[in-house]
């Protein structure tokens, strides 16, 4: 299980590392997500179940890199970089 920490321009749309502040992404921010990290590739979209309310998918455009740093990994895709938090669940 993961939550996200954050989401951030990738510099296509806005500035580089800026929140993303589009309503589309109203809801995402602190939600704990499902998501299978071992399943993607580059290049290829990927998506997560949102957990927090009611169950839905969120898909993300194109994966462009993905790098860790303790628990806490940064998914850049061709439009969005999503700050994504390991956490315990049940």
């Amino acid at each position: 299980m993961y939550k996200i920490n954050g989401i951030y321009h990738n510099g296509r749309k806005g500035p580089r590392m800026e929140p993303v502040t589009e309503e589309k992404y109203d809801g995402l921010l602190d939600a704990l997500i499902s998501w299978d990290i071992h399943g993607i590739k580059q290049f290829d979209g990927t998506r997560f179940k949102i957990l927090s309310g009611e169950p839905y998918y969120w898909y993300t455009s194109e994966i462009l890199q993905l790098t860790k740093k303790g628990k806490v990994y940064e998914l850049e895709t061709a439009n969005t970089i999503y700050e994504l938090e390991e956490v315990d669940g049940d």
